[in-house]
């Protein structure tokens, strides 16, 4: 058994809705699928943590088949007449792919305006969220300092007879943009 070194992604999915919340945030859907994605299960256990913490309740969870923009897409469309019936006012998407995808999809509804009726948060802080018309909040995972633990473990199993084997946990951090501006 080697060494390891892991996102906590948990962690990621608590950071990104307590974000939602701070803002004003009340009725709040994770988007994230599939569920056979670890990844996914943890951003969602996450998501839920951080509602029961403040005694609050999911206004809904979507499982689409994949965390792509198409899939963002068509959550989008479908999540549109439920903003504009006030049931939804926050989204929190597994992936920054989805929350664009979500993002594309409700800027073609004219009288739903972000982040006014609604907001949304990403997660992986790629391309697709900095890169976006309207810059996507989103959680970062530390990826160099992943490679560097995960290279510290695989020297110290190598280098010693006696070494014990390690994990590694590192958290994401939050980086909030337009997408989450407060009301």
């Amino acid at each position: 058994m080697f060494g390891s070194s892991y996102i906590d992604n948990v962690f990621g999915g608590e950071v990104s809705t307590s974000h939602l919340l701070d803002t004003g945030r009340r009725r709040l859907v994770f988007v994230g699928g599939p569920d056979s994605l670890q990844p996914v299960q943890d951003r969602r256990r996450g998501f839920l943590r951080a509602l029961e913490t403040r005694g609050l309740s999911p206004a809904d969870q979507l499982s689409p088949d994949w965390i792509n923009r198409a899939d963002g897409w068509r959550v989008g469309r479908a999540l549109a007449p439920r903003i504009l019936a006030g049931e939804l006012d926050g989204i929190v998407a597994a992936s920054d792919l989805l929350a664009a995808g979500i993002i594309q999809a409700l800027a073609e509804v004219p009288s739903i305006s972000l982040p006014e009726a609604v907001s949304v948060i990403g997660y992986d802080n790629n391309q697709a969220a900095w890169d976006s018309p309207i810059p996507i909040s989103t959680v970062s995972q530390p990826g160099v300092a992943l490679g560097v633990a995960g290279l510290t473990l695989l020297e110290n199993e190598f280098g010693s007879d006696t070494h014990r084997h390690e994990s590694v946990r590192l958290q994401p951090s939050l980086i909030p943009r337009r997408s989450t501006e407060r009301r």
